[in-house]
């Protein structure tokens, strides 16, 4: 599995939420035919794993959270229809 990042396909709509919204990060990334968006705010990190094919996998919410969250944060999944949330708070 791979994390590739399509971040610059998607820079106008980035730059609209980074201005409007007290979000301080946005990236994001494929996972084979899911889209995976990584916003960080002060106290929060969230990432949305949309997949309109199929459901997510166990394995691939492992990857993600391996690969975009710090050892010592825990998120709380959350799924509805095509989407999967992943949020947890940040240390300070």
């Amino acid at each position: 599995m791979h994390l590739v990042d399509v971040t610059n396909s998607y820079a106008d709509q980035i730059h609209r939420e980074l201005v409007t919204t007290p979000l301080r990060f946005i990236q994001v990334y494929t996972l084979g035919n899911s889209l995976v968006t990584h916003r960080r705010g002060e106290k929060i990190d969230v990432v949305i794993i949309t997949n309109h094919h199929r459901p997510v996998t166990p394995a691939e919410l492992a990857y993600i959270r391996e690969q975009l969250f710090a050892p010592t944060q825990a998120p709380v999944v959350a799924r509805k229809g095509a989407m999967t949330t992943l949020t947890a708070e940040r240390s300070a």
